[in-house]
């Protein structure tokens, strides 16, 4: 029992060091000095750019195994979430994106799942999308990633329920009807599921 307290305090204390990191580095934040921010942006722009690199050439060869680690390095330097070294930051992803309703107050790691808004498998599909339509430029990768691109936290049983829609790695039926009053809607599979979830801003 004393094992199990212990490393949920640990767990919590780190926790709060990555989102106290992720928000002292992060663009705008009274504890930095403006060169520091100036420093900052110039770095995760660059830095953004390279990982867009990777992924323009990982599709160019149709590479797609190592496609998350470069879309989710992509999006930690797109919103500024870095280590105060500058490495991304991807413990901190949920100081941005959605969190739903039952999973706001949840902190301990094994309550709540982080997920990609719209499934990584999706976004891999647009991104093939380009490489079929010999559109694979960093201008139309980033755009792709930039609709697309969103975190959110929700809790286990949401996950499960999700699961059981088959809704884990897949949008439902009207995300691609232009009929359907989900069609092109981000929050689709949150809708369908009937899962209340907003911003975390």
């Amino acid at each position: 029992m004393l094992a199990r307290i212990c490393k949920t305090g640990r767990r919590l204390f780190e926790l709060m060091l990555n989102f106290r990191w992720a928000y002292k580095w992060t663009v705008g934040s009274k504890f930095m000095k403006k060169t520091e921010v100036l420093e900052i942006n110039k770095n995760c722009e660059k830095y953004a750019l390279i990982e867009l690199k990777h992924i323009q050439l990982e599709l160019s060869e149709n590479r797609y195994h190592h496609l998350r680690h470069f879309v989710d390095q992509y999006y930690c330097y797109r919103e500024r979430l870095v280590t105060r070294s500058g490495r991304a930051n991807t413990d901190a992803v949920l100081c941005t994106g959605f969190v739903s309703d039952k999973a706001k107050n949840l902190t301990v790691r094994n309550e709540y799942v982080k997920e990609h808004v719209v499934p990584l498998t999706v976004i891999e599909a647009k991104l093939r999308q380009l490489v079929e339509r010999q559109q694979v430029s960093i201008k139309n990768i980033r755009a792709t990633l930039d609709k697309h691109l969103i975190f959110a936290k929700i809790s286990k049983d949401e996950d499960k329920k999700l699961r059981g829609l088959g809704l884990n790695h897949s949008m439902p039926e009207g995300y691609y009807k232009e009929s359907d009053e989900l069609f092109d809607d981000l929050f689709a599979r949150y809708k369908h599921a009937k899962i209340s979830i907003r911003s975390v801003r």
